[in-house]
This record gives C-alpha cells, sequence and structure tokens, in this order.
C-alpha cells in the first residue's frame, strides 16, 4: 500500500504541475495569438515545430534508454551510464551545428524562413538545450523523483511564457524576436535548475571520470531503431505546417496550430499519467514481477482524463476559441471537428508505445511510425493544395487511425486487460454526457464560458461517482492519499 500512496502522491504533484502548465499554455496561446498577427503566430508556430522535431531526433531515443533501462541501477553504474550518453550528445550536436552552418541558407529557403535567420538560429539553441533538458528530466524520471522531473519540465514549458507575459503587460507589445529569445531564456533557467538538483551525480562522474564507449555503444543498439519512430510521430504532427506554409500562407498555419495545441492541451491530461507510471512499469517488467496492474491503472486514468477533456473541447469548440484566441481564429473550429478523436488515439499509442518498448520492440515501432509518415506526408501533399488546413486535418486523422489500429495488433496478446476494472463503457458514457449538456447552454460572454466549464467539470465528478467507475480498493487508496496530504 506504501508503493501505491507514493504513486498517488507522485500523480498528485504531477497534475498540479501539469495544471499549471496547462494554464500557462492556455496563457501563451491569449497573449501570442493576441499579440502576434495571424501570420505572425503562423511563423511562430513554424519555429517551433522545427525546435520541437529537431530536438526530439536529435536525441537519438536516448532518453528513452535511460527511462527505460536506468530504472532499478545502483547509482555508480546510473551516473556511468547517463553521462556516457550525455557527452556524446554534446558532442553530436557540435556536429549537427557545424553541418547546419554550412546549409544555412539552403535550409531557410527549404522552409521558406530566410527573413527569419536570427530567429531560426536561437531556435538552434533552444533545440540543444531541450535535448539536454530531456535527458536530465528522464533521469530523474528512472529515480523516480517524479516531482523533480515535474518540475523540469514544467520550468521548461512555462518559464519563457511567464517571461513573455511579464514583457507583454510592461511593454504592450510582442514580436517575433522577442517571444523566441524569451523561450531561450525559459529554457537556460531550466537547465540551471536541473544542474543545481544533480550535485551527487557530479560529484560521482568527475571522481571516475568514467566514460565508456560500450555504455554508449549498448544504448545506441537499444535507441537507434527508435529514430524513425521519433521522426515519423514528429513528421505527422509538423509536416503538414510546413506544407500548409508552402501551398497557402502562413495565417492558416497560425489557425491550424491553434487547433491542434488546444487538442494537444487535452492529450496533455492523460499523458502525465502513463509519465508518472512507466518508472513502475519499467521496472516490474525488468525485475520479471507482474507489471499489468500498473498498465490497467495507466489506461483507465488516462481515459477517465482524456475523455471528459476531448467532449468539452468538441462541444464547445467555438467559444473556447473565442475565448482564447478570438474571433479571428474561428476557423479553427473545424480542425477540432475532424480532429476530435486525436487526443484519444494519441493517448493508447503512448501506452501501446510503452509495451512495445519494454519488449524491446524498437524496429517494429520504427517501421509503424516511417510508414504512417509515409502515408501522413502523401496525403497532405495530397489534400492540401486543394482543401487547405481542411486537407491536414484529414490527413492527420488518417494516419493515426492507422497507426493505433497496427501498434494495438501488436500489443494486444501481450495486453491482460482488466474491463471489470477498466469501466471504460461508464467513461465514454460521462464523458459524452457533460459535453452534451453544454450544446443548449451555448454560453456567449467569457464568464459564461468558464462558468460552464467548471460546472460540467463538477459534473463529470459526480456522474464517476455515481456511475461507481472506481471500486473500493481506489477510493480508500485516494482517502489516505488525501489523509496524508491534508493531516
Amino acid at each position: 500500500m506504501t508503493k501505491y500512496l507514493q504513486i498517488g502522491r507522485q500523480i498528485g504533484v504531477s497534475y498540479v504541475t501539469m495544471i499549471l502548465t496547462s494554464i500557462l499554455g492556455a496563457l501563451s496561446i491569449f497573449f501570442l495569438t493576441r499579440g502576434l498577427t495571424v501570420a505572425e503566430y503562423g511563423i511562430y508556430a513554424l519555429l517551433v515545430s522545427t525546435a520541437q522535431i529537431c530536438a526530439v531526433v536529435f536525441d537519438l531515443g536516448l532518453s528513452q534508454y535511460i527511462l527505460t533501462k536506468l530504472p532499478g541501477q545502483n547509482i555508480i553504474s546510473r551516473v556511468k551510464e547517463f553521462f556516457s550518453i550525455y557527452i556524446f550528445d554534446i558532442l553530436f550536436y557540435i556536429i549537427i551545428l557545424i553541418i547546419y552552418s554550412v546549409f544555412e541558407n539552403n535550409i531557410l529557403s527549404l522552409i521558406k524562413l530566410t527573413e527569419y535567420q536570427f530567429e531560426f538560429r536561437l531556435t538552434m539553441g533552444i533545440i540543444f538545450i531541450s535535448s539536454l533538458l530531456r535527458y536530465n528530466s528522464d533521469l530523474f524520471a528512472a529515480e523516480k523523483r517524479i516531482g523533480l522531473k515535474n518540475m523540469v519540465v514544467f520550468l521548461q514549458k512555462a518559464m519563457w511564457v511567464i517571461f513573455v507575459i511579464a514583457f507583454y503587460i510592461v511593454f504592450k507589445e510582442l514580436n517575433i524576436r522577442t517571444v523566441i529569445t524569451l523561450w531561450l531564456l525559459g529554457v537556460i533557467v531550466a537547465l540551471f535548475f536541473c544542474f543545481t538538483h544533480m550535485k551527487k551525480h557530479f560529484v560521482i562522474f568527475f571522481k571516475r571520470l568514467d566514460v565508456k564507449f560500450k555504455n554508449i555503444k549498448k544504448a545506441l543498439v537499444f535507441s537507434l531503431p527508435l529514430v524513425p519512430f521519433l521522426i515519423g510521430s514528429w513528421l505527422i504532427i509538423v509536416s503538414d505546417r510546413y506544407i500548409l506554409n508552402h501551398y497557402w500562407n502562413s495565417e492558416l498555419v497560425g489557425i491550424y496550430t491553434l487547433a491542434y495545441s488546444l487538442l494537444t492541451i487535452v492529450f496533455t491530461l492523460s499523458v502525465t499519467i502513463s509519465t508518472v507510471l512507466y518508472p513502475y512499469i519499467a521496472e516490474a517488467y525488468n525485475k520479471a514481477k507482474d507489471h499489468n496492474l500498473f498498465f490497467n491503472t495507466s489506461l483507465k486514468y488516462s481515459l477517465i482524463l482524456v475523455l471528459p477533456g476531448t467532449s468539452l473541447l468538441f462541444f464547445m469548440r467555438k467559444q473556447i476559441i473565442s475565448l482564447i484566441s478570438g474571433v479571428e481564429y474561428l476557423g479553427g473550429s473545424i480542425i477540432i471537428t475532424i480532429l476530435f478523436l486525436y487526443p484519444i488515439l494519441a493517448t493508447l499509442n503512448t501506452l501501446f508505445y510503452q509495451n512495445m518498448l519494454l519488449r524491446e520492440k524498437t524496429k517494429t515501432i520504427g517501421v509503424i511510425f516511417v510508414i504512417g509518415a509515409i502515408i501522413n506526408i502523401s496525403l497532405n501533399f495530397w489534400l492540401i493544395p486543394k482543401h487547405g488546413m481542411i486537407g491536414a486535418a484529414i490527413a492527420t486523422l488518417v494516419s493515426y487511425i492507422i497507426i493505433s489500429f497496427v501498434m494495438y495488433a501488436n500489443c494486444r496478446k501481450h495486453l491482460k486487460l482488466n474491463h471489470k476494472f477498466l469501466k471504460i463503457i461508464r467513461v465514454i458514457i460521462g464523458a459524452i454526457i457533460i459535453g452534451a449538456i453544454t450544446i443548449p447552454l451555448y454560453p456567449e460572454s467569457a464568464l459564461t464560458k468558464i462558468l460552464t466549464l467548471i460546472v460540467s467539470g463538477l459534473l463529470y465528478l459526480a456522474l464517476i461517482v455515481l456511475f461507481n467507475v472506481l471500486n473500493k480498493d481506489e477510493v480508500d487508496t485516494l482517502k489516505r492519499l488525501f489523509q496524508k496530504i491534508f493531516k
């Protein structure tokens, strides 16, 4: 029971930071869409997309090795492997920067960002620091220091937003250069915070200075097959924005990105659960213990959160868009209508991915996502020239459906689902009810929109209790958790 209370506390802390991050994420959308023009917001979206995909690709999948293989190791072994990977990545990124400096003009011309050379160079710095932050946060997760990992992720995602909001309040204006500069400053602060909590690791490393090629080789053998997955998954997310910008304009990119960002906030509700539980699942699997209890818990609570979020965003899409970004972005409501399944599919894919990762099916994961990316990009080039962002949304949805089906086919024999515990149908019914009741209300003022969301959330909690979604053991564990927190 002590372990479950520990997990419960970690999930609770994770959701506090997740809620704060989501609030700041929504505020960043609010200030950026109102401080920048629609076209400028589109350029910002392209720079963010570039930073996200490059940070993940240049990671080479090594962060997944840290998260999967380091749990359960003693501190000496963990430090040796971690710093071997860390130093390797720094050297690798230096090579990337040299290559970029040679082909900079060609790259910027290809993605139609030649007017933003300085901003792109700042983005390269953000990419490098983000890669290091990914390693640091996953090391903390591997050590089950989930609260610390969450704080790092929070600082990485939220610190620059605080800077942007403060700048806008003081100077009453924003531009692309200022936003990217403040973003770089924010991730530097997050990295400094990481280093202050790694003193013991640094002491052990500098006493031994033991960087071994065999550690790097072992990690790369595990992680390199994941690179196609990393590239494929992020191409599915961002390639449509570059193609939209190529065939249409940055304004459509801005509207499309706004809708996608709102859907991603909903997905974040679920990924917090799977992130907290994965180190426990990995530890149980590595020690040949039954990990299915943790997996079913991860699935259940992920769906309990992502389904109502998806439902509310679908039924209140126009009200939420106008509340956050204004009527200029209302064209994004059709994107939410098409892509409303994206947070649910992405949640399931995350869980399938974790299962396959434990079984070291990294090559299979890579093949699946490469095929998914090829399908996505092909559909984008076919649909976007004629149908614009609607074509981009259709291409993304089709890609996610195909990937989800194939990943499930590769996992179903290894997943022992406890349907009596999961009670998924009850969760789905509750989510649909709270979304549907907003239709006749149709709130128009900002206050009534916010109140509708709050009341809907409270009603959903009541339905969860009414439908007996949580069993007695779960309720007792929650009671003990709250008693420990508030005593």
